[in-house]
This record gives C-alpha cells, structure tokens and sequence, in this order.
C-alpha cells in the first residue's frame, strides 16, 4: 500500500530549497527560458502548505490521492484537493459526509422509541392502528447477538515447560475476569449492539485513569507518585464520533470524540485555559433559553479529542477556540494500533465506504406496508361495531 508519511514543515523547506539548488546547477539557462520565467509544482504546493498557521506534518489517506491533510500546532487540521485549500477544517468536513446517515439513524431512533419529531406533533406511533415492528425486532434480535459474557481464556501459545509463563497467564486471565465483573461488561456490550442495530455503528472505548498524588523527596523537591490506575470500558454515543477517510479500518489515520464538559470538569482537565472555552450546548428544550440564568445552568462546552495515528497524537480542542488547542499529548497509550478503540461495530460492511448503513434501511418499506395493512384492520373492526 502505498502511503505518503507525514514530514515536518522544515524538512519540506530544506528539501525543496536542495532540489532547487540541484536543478539551477545542471540546468544551463537559455535566451527562451530567461524570457520566461518557470512555474515549479513543488513551489505552489509549499506555498500552499504555509497559508497554514505553523503547519506541521502533511498527510494523504489510501484512496483519497487528491486530498492532503494538514495539521498545525494549533489543533487545526486541513484539507487540500488538488492544490486547493479547503475552507472547512477537517471535523466539518467529517460531519457533511456522514450527514444525510445521522439524519436517517436519528429518525430511526425516534421510531423505534416513539418519540416526538418535535415539540408541537405527536410521534408516529401514538395512535393504536400502528404495529412498531422496528422495536420487536431490536428487542429480538440483541439478545440473540449478545446473551452472555465471554469467559477469558488465557494460556501460553506453546505447551512447554515454563512455569513463569503460566503463572503470567493465570494472572491475566484473573485481571480480566475482575475487570469484566467490575466494571460491568455486559452493559457496555449491549449498548453497542443496540446502537449497531438501530444507527449501524457502534463504538466503545477503553480508558485508562492513573491517579497521582504529591509527594516530596528527601532534598524537599515535590514530584507525583502513582498510586493507582485502572483500565475501563466507556460507551462512545453514535453522534459523537467521527473518524478520517477511508475505505478500510486500517486506511482511517485518525478518530475523534466529542465530549459535553461542565465548567469544573474543564478546570480540572485543563486549567486556566478552560476560561477561554465558550459553552455552546445546551440540552434539549433549552436551546432558546439564551440569557436565562436556568438554561445556562445546564449548558455544557463541546471538546474533541482528534486522535491522530500518523503523527501519534492527541488534541484537546473547541470548535470556538480557534487559536490554540486546549491541550496536546504524546501517544498517552502507546498501543499497537494507536486508537484506543477496536473496530467500530458495523451492521454492514463494504469496501468502499465506512460510512454506515441502518439496519432498517431495508425493511423499511415493508414496514410501512404493515402499518397501513394495521390501520386498515383498525378500520374494518371499527365499521363492524355494533352500533
């Protein structure tokens, strides 16, 4: 497969300025070409690259050879086609692709839970000549897919004689019958099925919490001593994740989550910085509640971690905050595939989009077949009544 690696901005100068250098040298200039001043590709792409504030890796996904990512120090990342810088930063252009399925997996959502489409109407199944066939098949189909929990099984690859390596794996196979049983495994599995079988896709993520506290050595210099850490599961909601181009698993460069935080929970998390952060959400039925000091109570501040695999990343930022991200880390991880995610859980899959497919998407018709065929029903009893 054939992927261009991301390169810092300064070794793209130094190379451009080798290669010019080289071509001045063996190229002899002529009476036509003095006359005419040549146009170097390689220039107008650095050119291009530097209308980015401190850019700093160039990225291009599988696939997608007229597109290149750009990331800058600032937590921003853009997209180029075709030597054009694109207006929209890379999460907006994430979110116009998968728009029309959020759309679709929303409204299949409020179907299946009979909800209001807004305010003012009545949702779809609130009179009793509509058979929810939607909601029956959930209900059946995901305790099917999940019913109980895997027992962990771990054991030495080769049966040989190594007694260090069987007591290791017996330890790890106790670690992770604890984890399963502490930090409720099943729920977190049934979330993703649910989620998989009425939007398409479901996500979990692992998370890992160390806790430190503030210690001080003999010399009276204070430093931060681990104390404890722990390893568990978080359900990521369908609406909040968003991942990079590709047609595979494996060609997605980089994931993001978006997380609603409260004042103190940025404070905690980034310091004097969450002062800068503007809260922009707020929950539903408050959204024109502007200056009431109740909805802004309830308001919470949109934060994206872009987890970035090329460069080995992670950015805290806020679509507000334009200037800076709030925070960048260092491969926190350092797993082997980099995401601290597995492969999202796709109802169907293909090669040529990952873009994801609600399983009701193909039953609908037949769907709405059965609620007329129940109206009707509902009808011919109602004029059969003896009056």
């Amino acid at each position: 497969m054939n992927i261009l690696r991301p390169f810092r901005a300064p070794a793209l100068l130094a190379v451009f300025a080798a290669a010019l250098l080289a071509a001045t040298m063996l190229v002899a200039p002529t009476a036509d070409s003095a006359k005419k001043k040549p146009q170097y590709k390689n220039k107008i792409f650095f050119k291009k690259v530097t209308q980015v504030a401190s850019p700093t890796s160039v990225t291009a996904a599988p696939g997608f050879g007229n597109l290149l990512f750009i990331t800058s120090r600032m937590g921003k990342i853009r997209v180029m086609r075709e030597g054009r810088m694109l207006a929209a930063p890379l999460l907006d252009l994430s979110d116009k692709v998968e728009k029309p399925w959020r759309k679709r997996a929303k409204d299949v959502i409020n179907r299946y839970r009979d909800e209001k489409s807004d305010m003012n109407s009545p949702g779809r199944y609130s009179g009793s000549s509509r058979y929810n066939i939607l909601y029956s098949n959930v209900q059946t189909i995901c305790p099917a897919l999940f019913n109980q929990s895997p027992k962990p099984d771990v054991r030495r690859r080769y049966r040989d004689a190594d007694p260090v390596g069987k007591v290791i794996a017996d330890m790890l196979e106790r670690a992770l019958s604890y984890s399963m049983d502490d930090y409720d495994f099943d729920r977190y599995m049934r979330m993703a099925i649910k989620d998989q079988q009425l939007t398409g896709r479901g996500v979990t993520r692992v998370r890992y919490e160390p806790r430190f506290t503030e210690e001080e050595d003999e010399d009276g210099e204070k430093y931060e001593e681990l104390t404890y850490e722990e390893v568990r599961w978080e359900h990521v909601n369908w609406a909040d994740f968003r991942h990079g181009p590709g047609r595979t698993w494996e060609e997605v460069d980089w994931v993001a989550f978006r997380h609603l935080m409260t004042k103190d929970e940025l404070e905690e998390k980034f310091g004097e910085v969450a002062d800068d952060v503007e809260f922009d959400h707020s929950p539903v039925g408050m959204e024109k509640g502007e200056g009431d000091q109740v909805a802004d109570t309830f308001k919470r501040a949109t934060i994206w971690d872009v987890w970035s695999k090329s460069e080995k990343k992670v950015l805290f930022i806020s679509k507000l905050l334009k200037e800076r991200p709030l925070r960048t880390e260092d491969d926190p991880l350092e797993l082997r595939g980099f995401f601290p995610i597995p492969r999202p859980l796709y109802a169907t899959e293909n090669t040529d989009s990952m873009t994801p497919v609600e399983p009701f998407r193909f039953y609908q018709d037949q769907a709405d077949e059965l609620d007329n065929i129940t109206k009707r029903i509902a009808g011919i009893i109602e004029a059969c009544k003896v009056r």
